[in-house]
């Protein structure tokens, strides 16, 4: 969550090319950006690191454990 928006992370198990992604613990997460009409997977991340308040596993409902994270 970041301040007064929200978006959407997918991991698909696998690696899309000439995609970034925002990797959370290792994994590779895609940015669905749920505001813009049309908007394809990959959406460029437009956040700092210290803007980005939690990320939530919506099927447990609980917050996740971010070991590290990085946007390559």
């Amino acid at each position: 969550m970041v301040p007064k928006h929200i978006f959407v992370v997918v991991h698909l198990n696998l690696i899309l090319p000439n995609k970034k992604a925002l990797y959370i613990n290792g994994r590779p997460f895609y940015i669905l950006e749920s505001t813009a009409k049309g908007s394809q997977i990959g959406f460029p991340l437009k956040y700092s690191f210290d803007e980005i308040k939690a990320f939530i596993d919506p099927f447990k409902n609980k917050k996740l454990v971010v070991e590290s994270l990085e946007y390559r």
